[in-house]
């Protein structure tokens, strides 16, 4: 008998006693007996349809809270979790259980604004949903915001999910332009079982950083990464900082490549990953802070909270690079500096001893380096060669002494140390377009 036979039930009733005879007062009680009876069966029946509506206008709600309690560990027996599923018109008559992340990459997702990261979100939802519809019986939630956590119930521990996830992968590439990364987890017999494995597989999404997106990370891989270190050690870092030291700049560059290629061939750890990255990082920020006074202390740890904000080993080789540079440049700009007032110095020894014996070879030994070295500065810094430097020192010296002096040319040629007086004055009319004698009778 359903709810709505029952007040007619009820008024049979009453006809009937009321022609037997019954006493109007036992009628009546009876009558009120069934009025409070009816109006309990009608107020239930209007509570159950007023949940039945609640439930309907929240069911995503109820879908969101049970999967998080799921995923959170917030249920503590599969029974519940039975009538939570129903409650959200989904079953899982399988055994077997997994829970599937898929992840925009963050780097873009929180390029964008607010309303098309929500609008992201909820379509990302939409397409998980659609494509999992009719093929699995699954439920999902958006958390955190740009990654959505698919429990699916499995009618077969080995069921491969290879197909399927590479399509959910190329739907979102082709209606949202995004690639996304996917990590599977290990196979579960009971819906329990996630909360204990929900914080791992997250944690698989870690390998994007060194992987990019566009990949499925699985448990067997996750584990053969996290076993895997190799053999970068003190002598790798020594030779780095001497390329870096040594101003090889392009040695140095290659090398960092080289690491990263052999980290993601070779498949290494994620924390092995970024201790060699911290250590070439420090390294440099060392450099920078013993060879260059541009940069001080609260430069060289924004620097370093830099690099903790990159997703990408390849945006972090990157920045590596452009630190080099700027390592470089800033090195390049002391040397310049520092060349330049050793330079000073040695042009003021020439011109104090110009009237000496002087060529490259005095001069490099009076300052303690190499003639290579020394013909190298004078043509940087000075943008003219050494000798011809002297040449121009020494007939300089020669004006003075023609027009302040009364020294004969020929002494003003030896002094100068030119002992063919025909010579020095061939090369003085080249210079000055006179003979030096011709010349103190003009300025003189």
């Amino acid at each position: 008998m359903s709810s709505s036979d029952l007040p007619r039930f009820f008024d049979s009733r009453f006809s009937f006693l009321s022609s037997c005879g019954i006493c109007s007062l036992c009628v009546i009680n009876v009558s009120n007996e069934f009025n409070l009876i009816n109006s309990i069966i009608s107020n239930l029946s209007s509570k159950v349809e007023e949940m039945e509506d609640t439930i309907k206008k929240n069911h995503d709600l109820i879908q969101y809270k049970l999967t998080t309690d799921i995923l959170y560990g917030n249920i503590k027996n599969e029974e519940e979790v039975r009538n939570r599923l129903r409650l959200s018109d989904k079953e899982f008559p399988y055994k077997y259980i997994r829970l599937v992340i898929t992840e925009i990459n963050p780097e873009i997702f929180n390029q964008l604004s607010p309303e098309h990261r929500e609008f992201i979100s909820f379509k990302l939802v939409d397409l998980v949903n659609n494509y999992f519809f009719n093929k699995s019986h699954c439920i999902n939630v958006n958390i955190p915001s740009n990654c959505i956590a698919t429990i699916i119930n499995l009618p077969e521990r080995t069921y491969d999910l290879q197909y399927g996830l590479d399509q959910i992968l190329q739907i979102i590439k082709d209606e949202l332009s995004l690639n996304c990364n996917i990590a599977l987890s290990v196979c579960e017999e009971s819906l329990l079982s996630i909360s204990s494995i929900y914080t791992d597989t997250m944690n698989y999404l870690k390998y994007s950083f060194i992987y990019g997106y566009g990949n499925i990370f699985r448990s067997s891989e996750i584990e053969q990464y996290e076993a895997n270190s190799g053999n970068f050690g003190i002598d790798n870092l020594k030779h780095l900082e001497t390329l870096l030291k040594s101003c090889k700049y392009d040695q140095l560059n290659h090398a960092i490549d080289k690491l990263t290629e052999d980290i993601k061939v070779n498949g290494y750890s994620y924390n092995y990953t970024q201790t060699i990255l911290i250590q070439v990082v420090g390294l440099i920020c060392k450099a920078i802070r013993e060879q260059s006074a541009s940069y001080d202390s609260g430069n060289i740890n924004d620097i370093a909270g830099e690099f903790h904000k990159i997703f990408t080993l390849n945006g972090s080789v990157e920045w590596i690079h452009k630190l080099i540079e700027i390592y470089s440049q800033n090195i390049n700009a002391r040397n310049t500096q520092i060349d330049h007032e050793f330079l000073n110095k040695i042009t003021g020894y020439i011109e104090a001893n110009i009237d000496r014996q002087i060529s490259l070879n005095t001069v490099a030994d009076e300052f303690n380096i190499s003639t290579g070295h020394l013909s190298r500065l004078f043509k940087e810094g000075s943008g003219v060669n050494f000798s011809d430097y002297i040449i121009d020192m020494k007939f300089k010296k020669a004006v003075d002494l023609l027009i302040q002096s009364r020294l004969e040319v020929s002494e003003i040629a030896e002094r100068l140390g030119y002992l063919n007086l025909s010579y020095f004055s061939k090369l003085f009319k080249e210079k000055y377009g006179m003979t030096p004698v011709q010349f103190r009778k003009k300025n003189v």
